[in-house]
């Protein structure tokens, strides 16, 4: 969102924005409510500099309740004796009502869209994040982003292009 005072959109045209962002706001223990108040946010800047573009709000992705940071290393997520990538974790929660939040803003929305793409990256029935999708546990590796670009955003893309 900060970016936008620095003039990153200007000049610009785009027909499509896609939007992957908050899932780092719970480092700052922020609550659903307060992410999405930030995206919403930016959905009203982006819509009124950019009122051509079509905007894609993606769902926050699943998460691991300790990513393999070392400076995670001595949280209380981290003690939990699970192994990291276990679902579902101590964020689990607040990421479904993030999106179901930012899922019902969308509906009726002129030109906003939201989409789900975190199934994608579970496997075992919801029970783990695939690592080869996101070796981290938080962030999509570059087999993740085609699987998501491919199976999620592009049926979208294309509807919204044609």
């Amino acid at each position: 969102y900060q970016r936008r005072v620095h003039g990153e959109l200007d000049g610009l045209a785009p027909r499509v924005i896609v939007l992957l962002i908050g899932t780092n706001n719970f480092h700052d223990n922020s609550t659903a409510p307060e992410i999405v108040k930030g995206v919403v946010m930016l959905i009203t800047f982006l819509r009124t500099v950019q009122p051509q573009a079509e905007v894609v709000v993606m769902g926050l992705l699943p998460r691991a309740d300790c990513p393999n940071y070392k400076w995670w290393g001595s949280a209380a997520e981290c003690r939990s004796g699970k192994p990291r990538g276990t679902q579902p974790g101590p964020f689990s929660r607040a990421i479904l009502d993030t999106n179901s939040r930012l899922e019902e803003y969308c509906k009726g929305l002129p030109h906003v869209h939201f989409v789900d793409c975190g199934t994608l990256f579970l496997a075992d029935g919801g029970a783990r994040i695939v690592k080869a999708l996101m070796v981290d546990y938080i962030h999509p590796t570059a087999l993740g982003y085609r699987k998501l670009a491919r199976s999620c955003l592009l049926p979208l893309l294309q509807r919204l292009t044609a």
